[in-house]
């Protein structure tokens, strides 16, 4: 038996393309994450906003799942709502915006925000920057200088990643 999709994007609020995503999401967070997702999706159902909702809504008594599920994909938008405006404030460094639940999340989000991803990674692009023009000035092609500091310098990146920080930071000849 099918979900009625219609349903379940009206009581959700999410169009069908976003459902996957947000399980996905919902799929990679630590067990307490999750354990607190599930209780909030427990009050959710139980909320007189959503319960309103579903009274103007098309929904029928027999349809259970349908409304369960709207209600999850609901609850996981609103965590990941809280999760964002925490990430601002972080990054805002607004500390006082931040509620006390969710310790290692806000470890992972700072760890996030103090760039041990994609910026780290820029500076260390940037630490290379000569020897990538130099060999650019030999004829190497992205891919190639890709290559090459991956295996001499164990940077990993992609070859359009890598084009876009260097043609930003190109000295003029």
């Amino acid at each position: 038996m099918e979900l009625d999709e219609a349903l379940v994007e009206e009581l959700s609020g999410l169009p069908r393309h976003r459902w996957s995503r947000q399980i996905h999401y919902f799929h990679q967070q630590p067990p307490q994450i999750i354990s607190q997702i599930l209780q909030q999706y427990h009050q959710l159902m139980h909320s007189t906003d959503f319960l309103q909702r579903l009274r103007t809504s098309s929904a029928t008594i027999h349809q259970d799942r349908e409304v369960a599920y709207a209600a999850f994909l609901r609850q996981i938008t609103l965590y990941r709502q809280i999760e964002a405006r925490e990430r601002l404030a972080l990054q805002r460094k607004d500390p006082g915006n931040i509620s006390p639940l969710r310790d290692k999340q806000h470890k992972r989000v700072s760890h996030r925000i103090a760039g041990k991803r994609r910026g780290q990674k820029k500076y260390q692009i940037l630490e290379h920057q000569q020897t990538i023009m130099q060999l650019r000035a030999e004829g190497y092609s992205w891919e190639k200088i890709r290559q090459y500091l991956k295996q001499e310098y164990r940077i990993d990146t992609n070859r359009e990643y890598l084009r876009q920080i260097m043609g930003s930071h190109e000295t003029p000849t």
